[in-house]
């Protein structure tokens, strides 16, 4: 029977990247320091455009197959717009590019089940992945696991299709991730990857670092992501936040935020927004003062 702590994750895929020129190219174009990925030490990353909008968000990790590569593990809707913005650059390096998202698949574990099913393995702060001859297991954002296990191998793992699991577990750890409906509409510091190491602020440039660095030191605030939930199960993804007035014939307050995160259950939708500190914020929490969804006039609750 499947079971829905072992989640299957469809909805991504992976692109390799190989040659001797893979970690230059990388270093160059990614937000983190590539030369801090190991064999068992993967780090989170995003891909910007030169307006420092992110384009992609994804786990780095070592290729199993190759000791130069990389594999850049996404939502498989903006693997095919990460590979054509880096291969822009790949003919400045010795590499190739290749969408290998069918040869392997995608299970996302909760931690528990991690623990009573796979005790062998131990993860620690400095080794976050674990590597075998046909799959790695590699540590996420948002308190699970991910499994990326060779297609034509099996595998002891009976996972649910309720891919919603997972997304609830995104925006419960407050954990975004870029798919296409949101790519080149946030930056880092709108989606709080500045707080989880998403963003090195000291491996120097890549496309975008300008604008990045400069929000991340001269800005005087800057954006929160609080989770929250709203009986309307209408709500999309870029939907605007703003704040209730009483006069009904009154334009709504300006815009606080964005919905950046969704998952639609039943008759409640849960939601991830990205909203920037102001007053509106505080007297949500401090007096009750509705936030609106401006497209749609629903009501919603935010938690701290």
């Amino acid at each position: 029977m499947p079971s829905p702590n072992a989640i299957n994750l469809k909805q991504l895929g992976m692109l390799e990247i190989l040659g001797s020129g893979a970690k230059e190219l990388l270093q160059g174009q990614i937000t983190i320091d590539i030369e801090k990925v190991k064999l068992n030490y993967s780090l989170h990353g995003a891909l910007c455009n030169i307006k420092g909008r992110i384009i992609s968000s994804f786990i780095v990790t070592r290729s199993l197959d190759n000791e130069q590569g990389f594999w850049l593990i996404m939502s498989k809707d903006v693997l095919k717009k990460t590979q054509e913005t880096l291969e822009k650059y790949s003919p400045f390096y010795k590499v190739s590019m290749k969408d290998i998202s069918l040869e392997w698949t995608y299970i996302g574990l909760k931690e528990l089940y991690l623990n009573n099913t796979l005790s062998q393995f131990r993860f620690s702060k400095e080794r976050n992945t674990e590597r075998k001859e046909h799959f790695i297991i590699t540590k996420s954002l948002n308190s699970g696991y991910i499994i990326v296990n060779r297609t034509n191998q099996s595998i002891d793992i009976k996972p649910s299709n309720d891919s919603d699991i997972w997304d609830s577990m995104n925006i419960s750890s407050l954990n975004p991730e870029i798919c296409l409906e949101t790519s080149e509409i946030y930056t880092p510091h709108e989606l709080n990857y500045h707080l989880n190491e998403r963003i090195d602020f000291t491996k120097g440039c890549y496309t975008g670092q300008e604008i990045v660095a400069r929000m991340n030191y001269r800005a005087k605030t800057l954006p929160r992501i609080y989770k929250g939930r709203c009986s309307d199960t209408n709500l999309k993804l870029n939907m605007n936040i703003t704040e209730e007035t009483k006069d009904e014939t009154s334009q709504k307050g300006g815009k606080l935020g964005n919905i950046i995160g969704l998952r639609v259950k039943g008759d409640k939708s849960d939601i991830l927004v990205s909203l920037k500190n102001s007053s509106s914020v505080d007297n949500h929490f401090l007096i009750g003062k509705n936030l609106i969804v401006k497209e749609t006039g629903s009501s919603i609750r935010l938690k701290k």
